[in-house]
């Protein structure tokens, strides 16, 4: 499926521009949100039209561009994501957006082609009456039976006082049953008691938290509520907690689709060049603890271009799509396989007895990647290379690691291609490479 077609599917807005800031995808929920039509967005530089009177970077271009540094200049309330260490939140009000004043949260993230930045999707999401409400809770009551969001009130025993029938729809408990009760009643195994203490010390001092909680239905069934506590003193002795409740379980789940693409392979899925790298930062934490060994292969598709430029970039994914399913086919669930980019993987092994283990698995992988196979009609056959490198043996660092496996690849190429061989521990990157 396409970044469009991914897009489509969501219910929602969400646009994608590309490395030259061009928007490539601008979904149904955006059109629905923003009042402006895809046709009129799409292949230009205009995504900032629908927010704002004059030209200037949407979180998008700053993610893109690595100035989020100056995120401060363009957005009061904006802070990095809790779940990536590559992702910005900001929210705000706009004026005049699809002919409303409105209240938005948006989140950017890079997406990766190996370990190529490829662009950057935006996600919004519109909480105006969310955020009206927490404005105006003290001022209206009425607001309180009529708001979509759910709220409830607690006393200074921490039991609820009142709740509407937003929250009884998102709970699954009556009204009546929620009344008298502790807010535990919602609560999934999710979260540590750490979790809520902290929670209640940022309310005593601050007098007010938000933050996301997992909680359970009556009827079972978790979901994600973006919640906000307010502490509330009507008199000398009299606190009141004021919580409002959206569920944002479909935003997490856009969230988490954002999440993998940060980290994987557009086209094969596999892991990337980041999170292989993080993988091998704990395999050395683990070898280093536990006095073993672990193993890294980098495989190079022999005589790959040819086949690309000849039948086509469609035939050579599905070559790439093809050799990464066999791979997987020959490897344990606890080893790991990466694309890094073009027809170049990396395999990440632990766990095995000696070089025999690694010997047998090679061969099993040349063999396997080596038969012909169908593609869109065409009989395809490609061979591999792989070079081996071993920790401790060929180097303690993940850069040392790859530079001696790259090495060997390339010393099996020169042997001949369709080979592995393990690493001398001697670097001679002068020697010409072959494809």
């Amino acid at each position: 499926m396409t970044s469009s077609g991914i897009l489509n599917a969501l219910s929602t807005p969400a646009f994608i521009i590309d490395t030259d800031h061009f928007v490539v995808a601008w979904n149904a929920a955006c059109e629905l949100l923003t009042g402006v039509a895809s046709q009129d967005v799409l292949g230009t530089r205009n995504h900032w039209q629908p927010f704002y009177d004059k030209p200037r970077p949407c979180l998008a271009d700053l993610v893109l561009d690595n100035l989020l540094s100056e995120a401060s200049n363009f957005y009061s309330q904006h802070d990095k994501t809790e779940f990536a260490n590559d992702g910005h939140m900001a929210e705000g009000w706009f004026d005049k957006l699809g002919g409303k004043r409105r209240y938005l949260t948006f989140e950017a993230r890079p997406l990766f082609e190996g370990d190529r930045v490829i662009g950057v999707v935006e996600v919004l999401q519109d909480i105006t009456r969310h955020q009206e409400a927490e404005d105006q809770l003290k001022l209206s009551a009425s607001v309180f039976e009529n708001i979509s969001e759910g709220i409830m009130v607690t006393g200074a025993d921490n039991r609820i006082i009142s709740a509407n029938k937003a929250l009884a729809d998102l709970t699954g408990y009556r009204v009546d049953e929620m009344v008298g009760k502790n807010p535990k009643l919602f609560t999934s195994d999710r979260h540590p008691g750490s979790f809520f203490a902290g929670m209640w010390s940022t309310l005593s001092d601050l007098g007010h938290w938000q933050g996301e909680i997992w909680n359970r239905r009556k009827v079972g069934g978790e979901y994600l509520v973006r919640a906000r506590v307010s502490m509330v003193k009507t008199g000398e002795d009299a606190t009141f907690h004021i919580g409002l409740m959206t569920d944002v379980t479909e935003q997490s789940r856009v969230r988490d689709r954002m999440e993998h693409l940060a980290h994987h392979d557009f086209l094969t899925g596999l892991p990337n060049r980041t999170l292989l790298e993080d993988r091998m930062h704990q395999a050395l934490g683990r070898a280093e603890r536990n006095k073993s060994k672990f193993a890294l292969m980098f495989l190079d598709l022999d005589r790959f271009k040819p086949i690309n430029d000849t039948l086509g970039h469609h035939v050579g994914d599905l070559l790439l799509k093809e050799v990464t399913r066999r791979i997987q086919a020959c490897l344990r669930s606890i080893d790991t396989v990466s694309r890094h980019g073009g027809d170049e993987f990396v395999l990440l092994l632990e766990e095995f007895d000696d070089d025999g283990d690694i010997r047998h698995t090679a061969g099993k992988i040349l063999a396997s990647i080596g038969r012909p196979c169908q593609l869109d009609g065409h009989v395809v056959a490609v061979t591999a290379s792989i070079g081996i490198s071993q920790y401790p043996r060929d180097g303690v660092t993940v850069p040392e690691l790859l530079k001696h496996a790259d090495v060997a690849m390339y010393q099996a190429k020169n042997r001949g291609r369709n080979n592995f061989l393990f690493s001398t521990g001697q670097l001679h990157p002068n020697e010409a490479p072959v494809a």
